[in-house]
């Protein structure tokens, strides 16, 4: 079974999926992340701010563009990663993204 979830904290920004298809995209500005799944979503979290300025769902965009998420709210600037890892195996796929805003 294929399991989706998304938990957004003022901290970290997980995605877990269990699909092949799916990863992070990099410019200078921040990143964009898609689940790759059949129901089509992509984030963008700004690498400054670690503000989610996208939320992009069936080429529907959800996030107002006047404003950021204010995930890292209080912050001023934030020092933003992201990391990919998970899990690979005949039975499953089980991947994730970790976004983190310190």
């Amino acid at each position: 079974m294929l399991s989706r979830t998304i938990l957004f904290s003022t901290s970290f920004l997980w995605v877990r999926v269990a699909n092949a298809a799916f990863g992070i995209t990099t410019s200078d500005d921040s990143y964009v992340i898609d689940a790759g799944s059949a129901n089509p979503l992509k984030f963008t979290v700004s690498r400054s701010s670690c503000d989610i300025t996208s939320i992009n769902y069936y080429g529907s965009e959800l996030q107002y563009s006047g404003t950021g998420s204010h995930i890292g709210s209080g912050l001023g600037s934030a020092d933003v990663s992201a990391v990919e890892d998970g899990e690979l195996t005949i039975e499953q796929a089980i991947l994730y993204i970790l976004i983190s805003c310190l």
